[in-house]
C-alpha cells in the first residue's frame, strides 16, 4: 500500500520539485494532424510530438510528456530534455573521450547520467543489454538506443532509452516496462519511436484557464488562481502567472523582458486526494521525502519539518535541497489539509536565487486562503 501511494504521488510531487521549463509564447494549430489510432502525449511547450495509442492513458497535465498503459503494472513513456552542460567536453576530453563525436556524448551522457540514475536506485546494479544498444534515428536525428534492466524495490524493470541531441539538449525518450509489459508492448513503443517529430511548441487549444481580472487582491498583488479551485492563490503583481498547467502556479524570469528566458524561481499549489483509507499530513511529507530520495540526492535542512500555518489551517513546513544529476535547487513547501484534500504550497529556487525572492514568497504564504 505504502508503495502504491508513492506512486500516486510521483507526477504530483515532480510538478514542484522540478525546475519549471521555460514556457515560450507559442501557437498550435487547430486541427492539429494526429496519426491514425494515436494521441498527442506532449506536454505544453514542448517543441516535439510524442504520439501514443488511443489505448494509453496520458501523464501530461504537471509539464511531463508521457503516458502509462494501466495502474496494475510499471508501463510508462516519457520524453524529457537535459542541456548539454559546458563541463561536459572538459570531463570527456580528462576521460580520453572525443567530445566532438556524436555518439561519444550520446554515450558519455548515459553512462555518466541516465545509467547513474538508474544504479543509484536499484539492488545490485544496472544489466545493459549490449547487443540491443544501436545506433537509430529519433525522427531525423542521429541517436542512440539502450536498453538494460534493473531490481528496484524487488522488482525487475526494463528500460528503452533513446538519447539524441538537438540545439545543445539532450533529448532523452524512456520506456519502463515489468518484463511481462515490456514484451506486450514493445511493438507500441516502436511505433512511438517511428512517429516521433520535432515540431513547433505545443499548446493545446484548449488548456488555457482564465482569471478574474477584476478580483480584488492585496496591494502590490494579483489573483493567479480562479473560482474552480478552493483556495485564493495571490502573487506579486511582477510575477508570471502560469495558465496552461491544471496546476496553478506562478514565477520569475531572469529576464523578465524575455518570454524565452530562463525560470529562476516558482511558486505552485498542488491538490491531492487521498485514497479512502486517508492519508495525514505527516505520511504525505514522509512519502515525498522517500519518493525524492529514491530519485536524487534530497537533503532536509535544520529548519525543515516544523508546524506553521497556511490559509488559516495548521500546516507542516518542509526545507530541503534537491540534487538531479548537476544541478541543485532549493525548496520550501508547505502542505495542510482542507474539506479531504491535501495542498502543498511549494517554492522552488535555484540556491543562488533562493533568498532574493523569500520576502515575495512569505507575502504568497501571507495572503493566501481557502474560500
Amino acid at each position: 500500500m505504502f508503495k502504491n501511494k508513492i506512486g500516486r504521488l510521483c507526477v504530483l510531487l515532480l510538478c514542484a520539485l522540478m525546475l519549471l521549463p521555460s514556457l515560450a509564447a507559442c501557437s498550435s494549430p487547430e486541427g492539429e494532424w494526429v496519426p491514425d489510432g494515436m494521441q498527442i502525449a506532449s506536454c505544453y511547450g514542448a517543441d516535439y510530438r510524442l504520439y501514443v495509442p488511443t489505448s494509453w492513458n496520458l501523464n501530461t497535465a504537471y509539464g511531463v510528456s508521457g503516458a502509462y498503459y494501466n495502474l496494475s503494472t510499471q508501463s510508462t513513456v516519457s520524453v524529457a530534455k537535459y542541456g548539454v552542460p559546458d563541463e561536459m567536453k572538459t570531463a570527456m576530453e580528462a576521460a580520453g573521450k572525443d567530445s566532438s563525436v556524436l555518439k561519444e556524448r550520446l554515450n558519455w551522457f548515459f553512462e555518466t547520467s541516465l545509467k547513474t540514475q538508474a544504479a543509484s536506485l536499484a539492488t545490485g546494479g544496472v544489466t545493459v543489454d549490449v547487443e540491443n544498444c544501436t545506433s537509430v534515428l529519433l525522427d531525423d536525428l542521429n541517436a542512440q538506443k539502450y536498453c538494460y534492466s534493473a531490481l528496484i524495490d524487488g522488482e525487475t524493470l526494463n528500460f528503452l532509452q533513446v538519447v539524441g541531441e538537438r540545439s545543445n539538449t539532450f533529448y532523452v525518450f524512456t520506456f519502463t516496462a515489468t518484463t511481462e509489459a515490456y514484451e506486450a508492448l514493445i511493438d507500441n513503443v516502436n511505433t512511438m519511436l517511428e512517429q516521433f517529430i520535432f515540431a513547433d511548441p505545443y499548446v493545446p487549444m484548449t488548456y488555457s484557464k482564465e482569471l478574474d481580472e477584476n478580483a480584488e487582491a492585496p496591494e502590490g498583488m494579483k489573483l493567479a488562481s480562479n473560482g474552480d479551485v478552493a483556495y485564493l492563490f495571490y502573487v506579486p503583481a511582477d510575477w508570471e502567472i502560469n495558465l496552461d498547467e491544471e496546476i496553478f502556479s506562478a514565477y520569475v524570469r531572469s529576464d523578465p523582458s524575455n518570454a524565452n528566458s530562463k525560470i529562476i524561481a516558482s511558486v505552485s499549489i498542488v491538490p491531492y486526494m487521498p485514497s479512502g483509507e486517508g492519508m495525514s499530513i505527516e505520511e504525505y511529507c514522509s512519502m515525498s521525502a522517500e519518493m525524492l530520495t529514491k530519485t536524487g540526492t534530497y537533503t532536509a535542512l535544520p529548519e525543515s519539518d516544523t508546524v506553521c500555518e497556511l490559509g488559516g489551517r495548521t500546516a507542516m513546513k518542509l526545507e530541503y535541497t534537491y540534487a538531479l544529476g548537476e544541478h541543485t535547487y532549493r525548496y520550501l513547501q508547505l502542505v495542510t489539509a482542507y474539506k479531504g484534500m491535501l495542498y502543498s504550497l511549494t517554492y522552488t529556487s535555484t540556491e543562488e536565487n533562493y533568498a532574493t525572492y523569500l520576502d515575495d514568497v512569505n507575502q504568497i504564504i501571507g495572503a493566501f486562503a481557502f474560500r
